[in-house]
C-alpha cells in the first residue's frame, strides 16, 4: 500500500516533501538511482554533475548546474514488475536556491510507456556522470525532497522483451534551468 503522503497536490503531480518512510516497505518498488537515469549533457560537468548527497536515502544526486536544454530517460525491463498492476512513476527530485522559478514543471513533456526492447540506454550507467572530488550537495533549509508525478502504466503480463521507458522534457522556452538536483525515478503499484 502506498502511504497517503504521495497526494497529489495539483495537477502537476507535485507533492511538498518526499516521505523516506515509504521506503521501510519497498513491496514492488522499482527505482532508478540518479547514475542509471540517462540524461542529455550529462558528460559536460559544466551543465550536470553528479554530486553526494548528506541524506540517508539517497546517498547521491544529478544536480543541473545550468542548461537550456533538459531531456531524461530511464528504461528498465517490464520483467521487473508485476503482473495485473498499474504502476505510476514520480521523478524524485529537490531544487536549491538558484533553482530557476520562471521554469514550471506544469510545462514539462512527461510520458511513460511501455516499448520493445531494442536498445540498452547505457551499457554501464556507472560512467554515465564523472564524479567531482569535495562537491557535495547539502539540503537547504526548507527544501526536501519532493516528487513529479510523471505518468502511469499497466503491466499486463511481464515480458522480457518489452520495456517501461520514462521520459522527461523541457526545451522550447529557452529558459535558463539550474539547480534541480535528480535523486530517482520510482516505479510504484498504485
Amino acid at each position: 500500500m502506498i502511504p497517503t503522503c504521495f497526494t497529489e497536490l495539483n495537477s502537476g503531480g507535485l507533492t511538498p516533501d518526499w516521505d523516506p518512510n515509504s521506503r521501510l516497505n519497498p513491496r514492488n518498488v522499482v527505482e532508478i538511482g540518479a547514475r542509471s537515469i540517462r540524461i542529455t549533457h550529462y558528460n559536460d560537468g559544466r551543465r550536470w554533475r553528479l554530486v553526494p548527497t548528506t541524506d540517508q536515502w539517497f546517498p547521491e544526486a544529478a544536480h543541473l548546474v545550468g542548461d537550456y536544454w533538459l531531456e531524461i530517460q530511464a528504461a528498465i525491463n517490464l520483467n521487473r514488475f508485476s503482473a495485473n498492476t498499474t504502476y505510476a512513476a514520480y521523478l524524485i527530485f529537490r531544487t536549491r536556491n538558484n533553482y530557476n522559478t520562471e521554469v514550471s514543471f506544469d510545462e514539462f513533456d512527461k510520458q511513460v510507456f511501455i516499448k520493445q526492447s531494442q536498445e540498452i540506454l547505457s551499457d554501464d550507467p556507472t560512467e554515465l556522470f564523472r564524479e567531482r572530488e569535495g562537491e557535495q550537495s547539502e539540503p537547504e533549509e526548507g527544501n526536501q525532497w519532493r516528487e513529479l508525478k510523471l505518468g502511469q502504466f499497466h503491466c499486463n503480463n511481464p515480458d522480457q522483451n518489452q520495456e517501461v521507458v520514462v521520459y522527461v522534457k523541457e526545451t522550447d522556452d529557452y529558459k535558463e534551468k539550474r539547480g534541480l538536483l535528480i535523486a530517482a525515478i520510482q516505479l510504484r503499484p498504485i
